[in-house]
């Protein structure tokens, strides 16, 4: 997302990662990245079941 553009998105990324990483993914990365104003999406966090991905 660029500082200046209209906010078009709800998520600057979609995080995919090996469930042997569920532990790094969520004390490291997401606190350092949405920490810093980035919004990321998640499949187990973000997704509604029975909706579109």
């Amino acid at each position: 997302r660029l500082k200046d553009q209209e906010e078009k998105y709800k998520y600057d990324a979609f995080i995919s990662y090996n469930s042997a990483d569920v532990d790094w993914v969520m004390e490291q990365l997401l606190p350092n990245l949405e920490g810093s104003s980035f919004q990321l999406c998640l499949h187990h966090r973000d997704f509604e079941l029975g909706r579109d991905i």
